[in-house]
């Protein structure tokens, strides 16, 4: 399978077998798809597999971020995460249109992409904050928020072919940056008034 999009741009349940097996370089009509996969729903759990093990790659990036440099983390993670969000378009758009039909694939994608999407951010935040020796506390909601104004900036960008208020994703990213950099200090001088 080529990419995801050769369906992304049609429902799932309209998308036609033969166009799925043009889309991977099979003769159209066939039964070349058959071959490898049950069922159309068999083919779409596979994309979506395909795109989750991307996401393996995540405990490298964690591993390899320098926690010490809060402002080069979070540059790297707000852009690692609108790009892994903007790859993901396509997927996000067909499960918007057609998720309601297919309860499973739309917790398929849930399990094996956004709450790991989720655990990653909850993972980069528990660090930040321990290298501040601060308590982690409610890490889940503060990730919960820095990754869905991502979220909301790619959404934007793909339902109305703008970005939020105009803002450039890199002006975009200087401030979620910023943002969190005051969330973080906040927390800091917040601790020290609590252990004074």
């Amino acid at each position: 399978m080529r990419r995801w999009s050769c369906s992304a741009s049609g429902a799932i349940a309209a998308t036609t077998v033969g166009a799925i097996e043009q889309a991977a370089g099979l003769a159209p009509r066939r039964g070349g798809l058959y071959r490898h996969f049950p069922s159309k729903q068999e083919v779409f759990k596979a994309a979506v597999s395909r795109y989750a093990s991307k996401f393996r790659s995540l405990e490298d990036l964690l591993d390899a971020l320098d926690f010490d440099d809060e402002r080069a983390t979070l540059t790297r993670l707000a852009q690692f995460a609108l790009a892994g969000l903007a790859a993901e378009a396509d997927l996000f758009r067909l499960l918007q249109r057609d998720g309601p039909d297919f309860p499973d694939l739309t917790m398929l994608v849930h399990e094996q992409l956004v709450q790991r999407g989720y655990d990653f951010a909850i993972a980069a935040f528990t660090r930040l904050l321990q290298a501040r020796g601060l308590p982690v506390g409610d890490v889940a909601a503060l990730a919960a928020i820095a990754l869905g104004s991502l979220v909301h900036f790619r959404e934007d960008e793909a339902l109305y072919r703008k970005t939020p208020a105009g803002a450039t994703e890199e002006r975009f990213v200087a401030i979620w940056v910023d943002t969190w950099l005051r969330v973080l200090e906040s927390r800091t001088a917040e601790a020290k008034r609590h252990s004074s």
